[in-house]
């Protein structure tokens, strides 16, 4: 993922999953995975990623810096993030061939 002259990238090394903040001089690294861990958006100065099928995390870009953490649905898609909300697609009850808009606050 891309955003604001920043990439959120995952990666494997010797079997361990970790998630890094690269820009143009420097590397940060924002977690050590306990199990796999891939990127999901750097919308709403939010970076996202997902852990496992249901744990969320976010890294604020700007300040201050903090890491945050929420539970997620495992059916949940996740699909961005504003300044104040995170978005995702849950399958619709009515249809299971739908899927329904969700969103939640994160600030």
């Amino acid at each position: 993922m891309v955003g604001s002259g920043l990439a959120l990238e995952g990666l494997v090394s010797r079997g361990r999953y970790s998630i890094h903040l690269m820009g143009r001089m420097d590397d940060k690294l924002l977690a050590r995975c306990a199990t796999e861990c891939h990127p999901v958006s750097m919308k709403g100065r939010l970076a996202l990623w997902l852990e496992g099928e249901s744990k969320l995390f976010g890294y604020t870009l700007r300040s201050p810096h903090r890491r945050l953490e929420w539970r997620v649905s495992s059916t949940a898609i996740l699909r961005g993030a504003t300044a104040t909300r995170i978005y995702y697609l849950t399958p619709s009850l009515s249809s299971p061939q739908f899927t329904d808009l969700r969103s939640f606050a994160w600030r």
